[in-house]
């Protein structure tokens, strides 16, 4: 994607909230546009590792929801759940004057996509989802028990510093912790967190961003992220379900495709050369039916 010279910008969220939504946008500005949607906690689409599109036939838009990523301000929750980010893909798309777009949504970014969906039919020509967290707080808590039985020394070790016994509640302890913690309790228990579930190398700014992105989980766990109390939301026939044979997030959903030796990580190379053969068979615009004659 670097070679594709990407336009990026910002753009004021259009309930007056006060966010500043930034975007990436990579290929041809007339070419079948596809809008990318990350999951939470600020998990942003790392565009180096992006292989899936012909970026000189297909236009890519990326957004940083709101809070996280490039978006401003960092870590605010006002206004900000799944709601708020399925208007902000409208916010963009219309900002850039893009008919049609095909929606890409990875983990929690699918259900922001299926809220899209629901509420913008007229603007959504196709839709592909990738270890699809669909929203929710049964959904939410299979996560959090899928993910003790895969890492259980992980759990272990995080429960004892920051919660009782129990992966979801422990979870949500630590989340107390980044609402209303000081600025040092925030930074062990981010730093903590990502010991046991993932690296954390970064430093300065770059862990100032990391806090403000848990800080928005927070308030998206705590409020239910704005969806009803429900497994999943209804998307469109036309979804394509995507996971990899060893994601532990989400939950499974019937006729969905897996990818064998793939995880929840979509920049895996090998998910991304899965997911450029679907994404070349998507998002062309059909031929119009040939018209007969009139005598």
């Amino acid at each position: 994607m670097k070679n594709a010279f990407p336009h990026t910008g910002m753009v004021d969220a259009a309930d007056g909230s006060g966010h500043r939504i930034y975007f990436e946008s990579y290929g041809p500005a007339d070419a079948p546009a596809f809008v990318m949607v990350h999951g939470n906690s600020g998990n942003v689409f790392d565009t180096s590792k992006l292989s899936m599109w012909d970026l000189s036939s297909q236009r890519v838009i990326i957004i940083h929801a709101r809070g996280v990523g490039l978006s401003t301000p960092a870590g605010s929750v006002k206004e900000n759940l799944y709601p708020n980010l399925a208007d902000d893909i409208e916010t963009v798309r219309t900002h850039l004057g893009v008919g049609q777009v095909s929606l890409f949504g990875w983990s929690a970014g699918a259900a922001v996509c299926a809220l899209y969906a629901n509420k913008y039919p007229q603007n959504v020509r196709d839709i592909v989802f990738y270890g699809a967290f669909m929203g929710g707080r049964k959904e939410l808590e299979g996560y959090y028990q899928r993910s003790q039985q895969q890492y259980p020394d992980g759990w272990k070790k995080f429960c004892a510093n920051f919660g009782p016994q129990g992966a979801f509640f422990a979870v949500l302890a630590a989340n107390t912790y980044l609402l209303w913690g000081t600025a040092q309790e925030k930074r062990d228990v981010t730093l903590a967190y990502e010991r046991v579930f993932g690296p954390c190398n970064v430093s300065g700014a770059a862990l100032d961003r990391l806090i403000a992105n848990r800080v928005v989980f927070a308030n998206m766990v705590d409020q239910n992220f704005g969806v009803p109390f429900r497994a999943t939301l209804p998307v469109p026939q036309n979804a394509k379900f995507i996971r990899g044979a060893n994601d532990y997030i989400g939950t499974p959903t019937n006729g969905e495709t897996i990818i064998d030796n793939a995880g929840h990580d979509v920049h895996d190379p090998h998910v991304q050369a899965f997911l450029k053969g679907v994404m070349a068979g998507i998002g062309v615009p059909s031929a119009p039916t040939p018209q007969m004659p009139q005598p």
